[in-house]
């Protein structure tokens, strides 16, 4: 790749907007919401074995 399309490239990217707000769009399947499915997953466990942890030790 070149220096003049690396430029280029950029200059796009900086054009492009940082959001997206999708809420006024009548049709916004092709954007994906983000869960949280995991993150509770996460916590749920980790709070699980501080639980299991403090009960160890009292």
């Amino acid at each position: 790749m070149s220096e003049t399309q690396l430029k280029q490239l950029q200059a796009d990217k900086a054009r492009l907007p940082e959001r997206i707000n999708v809420a006024g769009l009548s049709d916004y399947r092709s954007f994906n919401a983000i869960d949280n499915e995991g993150k509770n997953l996460f916590d749920f466990v980790t709070s699980s074995v501080w639980n299991v942890r403090r009960q160890l030790l009292d």
